[in-house]
């Protein structure tokens, strides 16, 4: 059983294509009351139980204002722009005061390596501290991401890959136990066509200032589903 999510968290979640982690987060979502979607690569274009906004930050505010006095409300919002689009987003749901959770596909457009988008330093810095907003952040390569991301954040989730520089990076960053462990791990099998998953994956799940029983491991494997 994947672990709840909890509003104040940054969460980090990696795997390549195909690999269960748009079917993590999608489980997440729908457990969720209130959640803003930033969909860059156009993953939940199909997703009819969200409402969708085009590439228009005006549309997407005008939402959000209404949202501030609903219980429930699963918004899904596609830039055309992915600077300037995220940087309305983040401004309209930082203004909510009521648990929230903002899911951000392709971080890495935000927060490489070389560059931090200034909403992405916010979020990564304050989001625990501005009224229970959750923000769950996703990318293809963890290579590709800023230390200070998976350094920040509360829980960090890795599926199985098999890219070199990923396992490298994922050695430096939790140990060789981890990185083994991710090489190890059970793939998701996915029909395309019918949309019907034939295996469920599995996955590394890291969580900072928490320990297994042994006292040793802040890491566990759980079965995705």
């Amino acid at each position: 059983m994947i672990p709840e999510l909890t509003p104040g968290q940054v969460v980090f979640v990696a795997g390549p294509v195909s690999s269960g982690k748009t079917f993590l987060l999608r489980l997440w979502a729908m457990a969720q009351e209130r959640v803003v979607f930033f969909d860059t690569a156009g993953d939940h274009i199909d997703e009819t139980n969200f409402e969708h906004i085009w590439a228009s930050p005006s549309l997407l505010l005008e939402r959000l204002e209404r949202a501030a006095g609903e219980a429930q409300y699963k918004i899904c919002y596609h830039p055309q722009d992915i600077d300037s689009g995220f940087e309305w987003t983040v401004t309209g749901v930082w203004q909510l005061d009521h648990p929230r959770f903002l899911f951000i596909e392709e971080v890495h457009e935000l927060m490489s390596p070389q560059e931090q988008h200034p909403k992405m330093k916010l979020l990564n810095k304050y989001a625990r501290k501005r009224e229970a907003l959750g923000v769950i952040t996703c990318s293809q390569r963890i290579a590709d991401v800023h230390k200070d991301l998976t350094s920040a954040a509360r829980m960090c989730v890795l599926f199985k890959t098999d890219e070199s520089r990923d396992l490298d990076s994922i050695g430096e960053r939790w140990g060789s136990e981890v990185e083994s462990a991710v090489r190890n791990l059970r793939p998701l099998q996915y029909n395309d066509a019918t949309r019907e998953v034939l295996q469920k994956p599995q996955a590394v799940f890291i969580k900072r200032g928490v320990f297994n029983l042994d006292g040793q491991k802040n890491w566990e494997v759980i079965n995705v589903e």
